[in-house]
């Protein structure tokens, strides 16, 4: 575990920060209600957020097709529109009368060894509501299909479903990015249905803002707060863009739109989106299709990020570097215990050389319970350093 800096973000209800689905809720008449914006609004003292045949196999390990080859883009991004757009999806949950719920958006990763399905990524949150009994997906050129959900999780707000491939095989499977090579400035665009699906196949273009953004939210409505690590942009989002795919300019897949900050009080936020990165996406999604479930690694320390202290705070713990995470305890029976001592700070997993906690997590979250990772630490002056193995608990 480790220590959590406080954030006053919750999913529905909020008393500072607020959020709310970027997924569209639906009237009975199965289109947008433009004119109720009720199901994003909150008092004025709050901030909202917008959360902006079953083979598993298959599903995992899809076919292989040919590779597509995206040049960067620099001015012009209709070539890499064109093609993106065909392997992006808008989803469509219906309750037992088939009445439409809700909208949002995915995107094409793979196709079954038969040809008959395709795989689709989304949010978790856009398909999980209590009374969905049926989903569509709509392709880009207009063709609807029935669709099922084959595995979900809540707390990560990950999903993936399996449709009808499209007739014709007028689509493209999205090719997956690198989420972890991100820089800030980087121009990314992102593809979904914003507001529903009269304004399907929108593209919205913007920058990245941060890498590594903390945000505890509660995805699944439980009650119970997910840390997230998230890509933050200031591309253009409204609800709807849940579950749609954020792009570099290559035309790769690079994170899951998932949220948005609009209000702090009484002042309107802009530009505040956030995505899933693409390499922990997929990473859960998969767990979730081989083993039903995915469960985060646990290290076993409680650290405080040097980063985060000030001056008096560092002197009085007797901390002479700057950047690192400080060991202030050891969790008994967790997977430092006896292999590492507290009171010294944590300078690398494996190679990779952590100056924060949004560093330290990002890195763990690479790994599943039952690795072997290398800890490097060093004393409180940056001396003595020390290096351990440990199984991730």
């Amino acid at each position: 575990m480790f220590m959590k800096k406080k954030y006053n973000l919750l999913w529905v209800l909020f008393l500072s920060l607020s959020m709310s689905a970027c997924s569209l809720k639906f009237n009975s008449n199965s289109s947008p209600n433009k004119d109720d914006d009720s199901t994003s609004q909150t008092p004025d003292n709050s901030t909202i957020v917008n959360y902006c045949d079953n083979d598993v196999n298959a599903c995992a390990s899809p076919v292989a097709k040919t590779e597509q080859t995206y040049n960067p883009i620099t001015d012009d991004l209709t070539s890499v529109y064109n093609r993106t757009v065909k392997s992006t999806v808008t989803v469509l949950s219906f309750n037992s009368n088939f009445t439409g719920l809700s909208s949002g958006s995915g995107v094409i990763y793979g196709t079954s060894s038969d040809e008959k399905y395709v795989y689709i990524y989304t949010n978790a949150h856009v398909i999980n509501n209590a009374n969905a009994a049926y989903f569509e997906i709509i392709y880009y050129n207009n063709t609807r299909v029935s669709a099922t959900v084959l595995v979900q999780d809540g707390e990560e707000d990950v999903a993936v479903l399996q449709a009808d491939r499209e007739p014709t095989g007028d689509y493209l499977e999205a090719t997956i990015g690198n989420s972890d090579g991100l820089k800030i400035g980087q121009t990314i665009f992102a593809i979904g249905s914003p507001l529903g699906t009269d304004y399907r196949n929108t593209m919205t273009q913007g920058i990245i803002s941060g890498l590594n953004v903390a945000m505890d939210t509660d995805n699944d409505d439980d009650g119970t707060e997910t840390r997230m690590y998230l890509i933050q942009t200031d591309a253009a989002l409204s609800s709807g863009n849940s579950g749609g795919p954020m792009f570099n300019l290559d035309g790769q897949f690079i994170g899951i739109n998932t949220l948005k900050l609009t209000k702090s009080g009484s002042s309107v936020i802009e530009g505040f989106n956030f995505s899933i990165p693409s390499n922990h996406f997929v990473k859960v999604a998969t767990e979730l299709l081989k083993d039903g479930s995915y469960v985060r690694p646990l290290i076993g320390v409680q650290v405080v990020d040097i980063g985060q202290l000030s001056l008096h705070e560092r002197e009085k713990l007797g901390i002479e570097t700057a950047l690192g995470l400080y060991i202030d305890e050891i969790v008994s029976g967790g997977a430092c215990d006896g292999k590492i001592v507290s009171g010294r700070i944590i300078t690398k997993i494996n190679s990779k050389t952590i100056a924060s906690t949004p560093d330290f997590i990002s890195e763990l979250y690479k790994f599943l319970p039952g690795d072997v990772v290398t800890i490097s630490t060093v004393d409180l002056i940056g001396n003595d350093p020390k290096t351990v193995e440990i199984t991730l608990k």
